[in-house]
């Protein structure tokens, strides 16, 4: 997306990926700075306060596009979250889902998105009067799944019969632990995902998940720091409208 919309208002685009590492970033940060480019574009999933600081002292025009950190301080451009799990967990109470449980990351809860998102599966519980039931996980990993796994099948045995997840690889590793204890997916159990990127197409069944729109958050981004540069007015942050993609994980309670 960021690429694309470059393209399209004449400006080149200096790409670095730091894959992760916080400390390559800052690197990049003062290369980019030294190059005297007009305005830089994070994109992340951790929160390196190093990095901001640093752009923050340079005056330049930047914009953080974060997965999962919640950023005030700063120009941002996301998702509504918390809309996102109300939507799916309305969805799945549509569907006949009466005892649905949310698989959310506990790291940092309170500074990250899963609290937002845990707000909006927890809103869609109380409308309508249904008991909520929550596992916290480390991380995403395939690891932080299997360390779950008794506990989620507690949760099924107590009758749940659905589960939102707050990222796609939870889903997806979800989804491959039930199916190696021999449970069918969505039989058994139901499992949605969160970002609907390209893997959820690959599972069997494909999981159903809420979309992010990414090419448009660059989009918005691109435009946004152009009007920095130029100095026009722009409101702090936006978010975009999330959407439910319906695929094959989610069983139709009669």
């Amino acid at each position: 997306g960021v690429e694309e919309i470059g393209r399209m208002y004449k400006y080149d685009i200096l790409l670095s990926s730091s894959y992760g590492d916080s400390e390559v970033e800052v690197k990049f940060a003062k290369l980019l700075l030294q190059k005297q480019v007009e305005g830089i574009i994070v994109i992340s999933d951790t929160l390196n306060t190093k990095l901001l600081y640093r752009l923050e002292e340079s005056k330049i025009p930047y914009i953080n596009v974060n997965r999962f950190y919640n950023v005030d301080e700063h120009y941002t451009v996301g998702v509504n979250h918390k809309d996102g799990t109300y939507q799916m967990t309305n969805y799945l109470v549509e569907n006949g889902h009466k005892n649905i449980g949310l698989l959310y990351v506990r790291k940092d809860f309170d500074r990250t998105e899963e609290k937002i998102k845990e707000d909006g599966y927890l809103e869609a519980l109380e409308e309508h009067g249904l008991v909520k039931n929550t596992i916290g996980i480390e991380g995403i990993r395939e690891k932080d799944v299997a360390g779950i796994m008794d506990k989620v099948e507690e949760k099924i045995k107590s009758g749940v019969t659905a589960f939102v997840t707050t990222q796609d690889e939870l889903g997806i590793h979800l989804q491959n632990a039930l199916l190696d204890r021999g449970y069918k997916i969505p039989e058994d159990v139901s499992v949605t995902g969160y970002g609907a990127t390209e893997m959820t197409e690959l599972t069997r069944p494909k999981l159903t998940s809420v979309k992010v729109p990414y090419y448009d958050i660059g989009a918005v981004a691109i435009r946004r720091i152009l009007k920095e540069i130029k100095k026009e007015e722009s409101e702090d942050k936006v978010y975009l409208p999330a959407r439910i993609v319906e695929r094959d994980s989610v069983k139709k309670i009669k």
